[in-house]
């Protein structure tokens, strides 16, 4: 058994790293957490996760759970 609970720490990781990115842009914005993706401020989006080479991609269907 894992010693740590992943369904906790998944959300609070989440938190953490959306204020990471309001704080080094000076920006407060809305998160929809369902679709994973900033609804206002669409340019802070391209920050959400790097790219992945493209023998890699398995498509966007797998950030949804």
């Amino acid at each position: 058994m894992p010693g740590s609970q992943f369904d906790y720490a998944a959300e609070l990781t989440e938190m953490v790293l959306l204020g990471v990115l309001a704080q080094r842009y000076s920006e407060s914005f809305q998160w929809d957490a369902e679709a994973m993706r900033i609804t206002d401020k669409p340019h802070l989006n391209a920050h959400l996760r790097e790219p992945a080479r493209e023998e890699w991609r398995m498509g966007d269907d797998l950030w949804r759970g």
